[in-house]
């Protein structure tokens, strides 16, 4: 019997002492609780890329109508334009064809001269109205890129 005795396993005081059950009960609530809150951001993740999407693709569809109603614009811009210099264009043949008519070589000259100083003029405020568009263009090109 004293060989049992001595055979009989000894504890080891070098061996970490288990911790108590309530500890192990408390840190696998707290994992519970922990893979729970996850759960729930991923679900909340989850429907804010929904939400962004649905911005997205909403932003998209104004962004498409918006470039549709603007070349309509232009395309209309265009249009009265064109019709504006054709009017134009007729009046001032029908000038020239009436004073021809009239045999009025002196009213011709100066009619057409009159007509080449309005030109001029529409032509010079055309290219004032450009540079004033170009400057303004480009000094906020240099204000946006500064800040």
């Amino acid at each position: 019997m004293n060989n049992r005795t001595k055979n009989s396993p000894k504890k080891d005081s070098n061996l970490p002492q288990q911790p108590p059950t309530e500890f192990i009960e408390r840190f696998l609530e707290l994992q519970n609780k922990e893979l729970e809150l996850r759960g729930h951001e991923l679900g909340l993740e989850i429907e804010r890329e929904k939400n962004n999407r649905s911005v997205a693709e909403i932003s998209i569809k104004a962004n498409l109508e918006d470039r549709k109603n603007h070349r309509n614009h232009l395309e209309r811009k265009s249009k009265h334009g064109l019709r504006a210099v054709s009017i134009f264009l007729l009046i001032i043949a029908g000038v020239i064809c009436y004073c021809l008519h009239l045999g009025k070589e002196a009213l011709l000259i100066k009619s057409v001269e009159v007509i080449g100083l309005l030109v001029a003029g529409f032509m010079g405020g055309y290219g004032y109205k450009t540079s004033r568009t170009e400057d303004k263009n480009s000094e906020d090109n240099v204000n946006s890129v500064s800040q």
